[in-house]
This record gives structure tokens, sequence and C-alpha cells, in this order.
């Protein structure tokens, strides 16, 4: 995947990468986090093992996906090119978040 990422894929998809890699990597772990901690008042190992497995980039998901029939091959290579090196920022984020909890 890494050798076939091209980032002048990226002009014109910039908008949709970012609320994808967004979604992917913040938005739906901290859905989960306030689903689990805010709501059922739930903590611990499990809790932070769950929010952080859901902020990891997706990688296996990618060729099993219903939209992956849909989309083109250059737009998964970005989603997965872009946000696996993203998420080692956003994860560091997370751990010291999910230290709290």
């Amino acid at each position: 995947m890494g050798y076939q990422l091209r980032l002048k894929e990226c002009e014109g998809r910039l908008g949709n990468l970012t609320i994808g890699l967004s979604y992917s990597l913040v938005l739906a772990p901290a859905l989960i986090l306030c689903l689990f901690y805010g709501l059922m008042g739930a903590g611990g190992r499990v809790v932070q093992v769950t929010v952080f497995e859901a902020a990891c980039p997706r990688r296996s998901a990618v060729r099993s996906s219903p939209w992956s029939t849909n989309s083109s091959p250059a737009w998964w290579r970005l989603m997965v090119g872009v946000g696996i090196p993203l998420s080692f920022m956003t994860l560091m984020a997370w751990w010291y978040v999910l230290r709290i909890v």
C-alpha cells in the first residue's frame, strides 16, 4: 500500500480525505468514549482498549468494505497511506486522554 501512494492524488480529494480521517481517527473513538465513560459510567482497562482500538487506522477493512466497489483504488490508497502515519500522532493523544479514564 505504501509504495502505491501518490500524494498528487490528494488534489481535489483533500476535503473528503480530511473528513474521512477525522471521523476514523478522532470522532468515532470520541463517540465510543462518550458512550462508555459518559453515559454508562464504565471505565478501566476494557474501555481504554476499546477506545484505543477504535482510534487505530483501518487496514484490513479497506478491501472488504461495501464502499470499495464504488470508490477508486486511489481513494483507499490515500486513506490508508495517509491515515497510518497520521495515526501515530492521534494515537499518542488518545493514549494521554485514556490515562485519566
